[in-house]
């Protein structure tokens, strides 16, 4: 194996390989590729379908309170960058442990495998507690920088009676993530589902009993949603304490190495900066299409949230293919790894046009039972028509990061950030309403094109890696079974 492969293939830290493992996990170097990808997408999309209803709900009970007001979600929707900020740390370690675990198992590394669990767990709870203190500390402070200049102190208000009811879930995002990379890391994506579909259920079951029958309104929704983070972790943790998989924890100090969580860090922590990093290009963006007036903030609120009706094929397929190409990988399958890339970028692509399609049609329907403001409507029925069809490129960025995190490289998922959000969409946001004074229209416009000209860069960019960076010649040019 080449330098460049042994660098992308297996855990840099493990030392030797242990006897194949006793405690067996999905095995993705034999078989179909197409089939393996899909069946580790479909828990991961069923999750996600529930997710959008999670969402969905916790708009519609907190619209409720006042169904004419603007303030509700425009408040709301100023807190989603700084929990985007938060859960980013929380997705590139979770990412990072996926990574780590999944290339251990393909390399049948048990040494690593038997470190990946207490060390992973012990760098969430450090995390976890640093979350927590900066919320305590600087939580309104950070929704006054957010809030647009045309928002009144009743949106600001709402923001922060939100932020602070979600301060305990925001902390305990890190382990419930890490948690949960461990499974996805072994390919047992419907146990980190069932957590998904818990934590729904009991959201749905308290969202209504704080917000209307407590009388909490929006401070007991961001209750509600940390009791049902914190219900979901606990499931994680039941599930790998009853050892079923390729990872213990022990509850030993001898079992938390820092090479495990430097080698976590290695991969995760740069995607957790791109991550924050988008963040901060959200809060650019939320900063300027607040200028444009309330009506038009609680549209973008509210689309934002149900966007994942597109999003959610390219999170299915993210972390089918990094799981995957991470095992394979380390197994020394290329061509099977180069073959789930194709595959979940043809699926992603084929996906999301559809996803599209029912979008748009259903548009009217949907944001009617969440708003009764017949501007804001009309806001978010125009803004899904323009823009879900051009969806297919933030899918195709969304796998892209992922397939190369499972290989142990998440640089090229970064440059892809910083170029698409940092480099292009934000300036171009800021000068047309900050500068040509533009309106919503020419906003939206700009950003459908942006998003559609992601779709042949990703494609072209992560060909080019695999030919030239990630692949030697000769196996670059094998076909696959």
């Amino acid at each position: 194996m080449s330098g460049a492969l042994s660098y992308i293939a297996a855990p840099r830290f493990g030392k030797k390989k242990g006897p194949p493992m006793a405690r067996p996990v999905p095995d993705l170097t034999r078989g179909s590729v197409a089939r393996h990808l899909i069946r580790l997408a479909m828990p991961v999309l069923v999750g996600h379908v529930l997710m959008l209803g999670y969402g969905l709900a916790d708009s519609y009970f907190i619209s409720q309170i006042d169904p004419l007001s603007t303030a509700l979600m425009s408040g709301v929707g100023t807190v989603f960058p700084i929990y985007f900020f938060f859960l980013a740390i929380a997705l590139g370690m979770g990412a990072g442990t996926a990574s780590l675990v999944a290339r251990a198992v393909g390399a049948r590394d048990e040494q690593a495998l038997s470190q990946a669990g207490d060390s992973g767990l012990v760098m969430a709870l450090g995390l976890a507690v640093l979350s927590s203190t900066v919320f305590v500390l600087g939580g309104d402070w950070l929704v006054g920088v957010i809030a647009g200049p045309a928002l009144g102190e009743e949106s600001r208000a709402v923001a922060r009676s939100f932020l602070h009811g979600m301060v305990p879930g925001f902390a305990i995002l890190p382990v419930n993530h890490v948690l949960g990379g461990i499974l996805q890391g072994e390919g047992r994506m419907l146990e980190a589902v069932k957590s998904m579909v818990l934590s729904l259920l009991l959201n749905i079951v308290l969202d209504p009993l704080f917000i209307f029958g407590f009388g909490w309104g929006v401070i007991g929704a961001g209750v509600a949603t940390s009791l049902s983070i914190f219900a979901g972790a606990g499931y994680l943790f039941w599930v790998l304490l009853r050892q079923t998989g390729a990872v213990r924890i022990h509850f030993a100090r001898k079992a938390v190495r820092l090479e495990t969580i430097a080698e976590i860090a290695r991969v995760g922590a740069p995607n957790a900066g791109s991550l924050m990093f988008m963040s901060v290009c959200f809060v650019a963006v939320n900063h300027a299409i607040g200028a444009l007036g309330e009506d038009v903030m609680t549209a973008w609120a509210l689309v934002g949230r149900a966007d994942d009706t597109i999003l959610l094929i390219g999170y299915a397929l993210s972390s089918a293919v990094l799981t995957f190409a991470g095992q394979n990988a380390a197994a020394g399958h290329w061509e099977r790894v180069r073959a789930s890339l194709r595959g979940s970028m043809a699926l992603g692509t084929l996906g999301s046009l559809v996803l599209a399609l029912l979008y748009s049609l259903f548009a009217p329907k949907l944001f009617g039972v969440m708003s009764e403001n017949p501007g804001v409507i009309a806001h978010c029925v125009q803004q899904v028509r323009w823009i879900a069809w051009t969806y297919a490129g933030v899918v195709a960025a969304i796998i892209f990061n992922a397939f190369f995190l499972g290989l142990g490289r998440p640089w090229p998922g970064v440059a892809a950030t910083v170029l698409r959000m940092g480099c292009v969409i934000v300036p171009v946001m800021l000068w047309l309403v900050f500068v040509r004074q533009a309106g919503i229209d020419a906003v939206l416009i700009a950003f459908a094109v942006l998003n559609a000209l992601s779709l042949p860069l990703m494609w072209g960019w992560a060909e080019w890696l695999l030919a030239r960076r990630a692949m030697p010649r000769s196996l670059a040019m094998q076909t696959v079974p």
